[in-house]
């Protein structure tokens, strides 16, 4: 191992051991930890992400316009996977501009650029709100909302189970009954007989 001794320091990768101390082996200064230098390649992935999701969205938005916002009788079967797209556009596009103006503010300069989003999270709602429009028509508003809601407070916002449960349901069976029973907007059913029974 190369040392080098200067001034009365003596310094190996990283550590510096004080001579004078009485305890040398405990006064070992660690060097900060190294951070990449180049996060071009994190920016690269990023880009990437972000263009694929992006093309999901439109692709999804188009394909929901074949078939049909809405019928005779209220929304039809493209109207929730259509605006679920928008919506996931848009979230798109709010993280294409939150991570160019970190990258204009310096916060990306030194470090990686995904310190400044929560890459995880990101992902998760936006895969999330595709697996919504994709169950919605299968299953049904009720049930899918549900399992989206209660998915996203119980497990990733750590909610309490009761709490989530309650919320859920209002947010999936409470809206369902609000827009069919007082606003006659007919949301969609599972495609399943013995659901259709019960109500969902």
């Amino acid at each position: 191992m190369r040392r080098l001794q200067a001034d009365g320091f003596s310094m190996a990768k990283g550590t510096r051991v004080l001579p004078d101390s009485p305890h040398p082996a405990t006064d070992i200064v660690d060097a900060p930890p190294s951070r990449p230098a180049d996060s071009a390649g994190y920016r690269r992935l990023e880009l990437g992400v972000q263009a694929f999701f992006f093309i999901v969205a439109i692709v999804t938005a188009l394909n929901s316009l074949d078939l049909g916002l809405m019928v005779a009788f209220g929304p039809g079967p493209g109207f929730f996977p259509f605006y679920l797209s928008i919506a996931m556009g848009l979230l798109v596009l709010a993280w294409i501009v939150q991570s160019r103006r970190a990258i204009r503010s310096g916060a990306a300069g030194d470090t990686a650029i995904d310190e400044a989003i929560d890459y995880p999270h990101v992902v998760t709602v936006i895969v999330s709100l595709i697996v919504l429009a994709a169950l919605m028509g299968v299953l049904g508003y009720q049930i899918a909302m549900f399992l989206f809601l209660y998915f996203h407070l119980a497990i990733r916002a750590k909610r309490t189970w009761y709490t989530s449960l309650i919320i859920a349901l209002a947010g999936s069976v409470g809206v369902f009954h609000v827009f069919t029973d007082l606003l006659s907007v007919t949301l969609p059913l599972s495609m399943f007989g013995f659901l259709n029974t019960i109500g969902l």
